[in-house]
């Protein structure tokens, strides 16, 4: 997942830096010119992930790095492995959606049409009667 290279994609990722890297950089004790290079590496660096996983990335390393100082492949690779995270949930869920699927095939497969049409009618009873607030009792 890229985001777009547009300037606005720019000015989102600069003001996600901004603060971070005042507060865990030397970036307010240099001067106007290493300060803007610096943020221009930084941004470089970055700009092929989202502002909010940047954001993200940053509060996971104050709170659960060792490190002091940040650098921009720290950063990165704590994007990678969150993103590595949120694919191996999804993958996890396919496969639960999936071995559901088959269950409610073969439990399909097994009943006679009119038992089947029942258990639809009393499932839409419950949702319905769970949608209105009332007890399933």
């Amino acid at each position: 997942m890229l985001p777009p290279s547009t300037s606005s994609h720019r000015d989102d990722l600069r003001s996600a830096l901004v603060g971070p890297l005042a507060a865990m950089t030397t970036f307010s004790l240099m001067s106007d010119i290493d300060r803007r290079e610096a943020g221009r590496f930084w941004l470089e660096a970055l700009a092929a992930y989202h502002p909010d996983e940047v954001r993200k990335a940053f509060i996971d390393f104050a709170s659960n790095s060792d490190r002091n100082y940040p650098n921009p492949q720290e950063i990165a690779r704590i994007i990678v492995k969150g993103r590595r995270r949120v694919a191996q949930e999804i993958d996890r869920l396919s496969a639960e959606k999936l071995a559901r699927e088959d269950y409610e095939a073969q439990i399909a497969s097994e009943l006679t049409p009119e038992e089947l049409e029942r258990r639809r009618k009393v499932a839409e009873e419950l949702t319905a009667g769970f949608l209105a607030g009332r007890s399933l009792k």
